[in-house]
């Protein structure tokens, strides 16, 4: 019985110190296996957020191009606007300058008539010199309205042309999509890969 109990009390006493042991070694084994996953998991994310981030800047640059379309549209409108003015206003013109111009044969026939009716010569010098200023007068006249209207046109075909450059304007300066969402794939991809290869040092 004496040296039975102690062979019994040293068996136990391994058997507990190899399960102890045992212990530490599955905690080691775990910790490792946790890791990887970890590192994953966080890559995972860093990939979803760059997703998302060129997917915001896909929509973003996508509004900047549709706004910047609509106002060139608008521009274009209004630069065939202003041309139609300009040709409503050389149209005016030219009708103004023939009113003008009949206007001025009529008081010219009044005055053949109140010449003739004097007893004056229509071929005398003072005749003559009376029509004669009477044609020149209409004359300014009519080509003073046709000034004014083609200045008027020229006004509106510089706005016209104003109109056109910010349509080009707005055009040029609309943002691509694509190449939005790209570049920030770029710059996100470069910030995964970097992560990446700092979690493969610490492993």
């Amino acid at each position: 019985m004496a040296l039975n109990l102690p062979d019994t009390l040293l068996t136990g006493g391994v058997a507990m110190s190899t399960s102890v042991s045992a212990v530490p070694a599955a905690g080691v084994s775990s910790a490792a296996s946790s890791t990887g996953p970890a590192f994953n998991v966080a890559n995972a994310g860093m990939l979803f957020g760059a997703l998302t981030q060129a997917y915001g800047a896909f929509s973003t640059a996508q509004t900047q191009k549709l706004n910047a379309q609509f106002q060139a549209d608008i521009a274009e409108i209004n630069a065939r606007q202003a041309e139609r003015s300009a040709q409503q206003e050389l149209r005016r013109g030219r009708q103004h300058a023939s009113t003008q111009r009949l206007r001025t044969a009529q008081l010219k026939s009044a005055q053949r008539t109140a010449l003739a009716a004097n007893g004056i010569d229509l071929g005398s010098a003072s005749a003559v010199e009376i029509l004669s200023g009477t044609d020149l007068m209409g004359e300014i006249d009519a080509q003073t309205i046709t000034d004014n209207a083609l200045n008027n046109a020229w006004g509106y075909r510089t706005q016209g042309a104003n109109f056109q450059v910010q349509a080009d304007i707005s055009r040029a300066s609309a943002p691509d999509p694509m190449a939005a969402a790209s570049t920030s794939l770029i710059t996100s991809a470069g910030r995964v890969a970097r992560n990446w290869h700092a979690q493969r040092q610490v492993r």
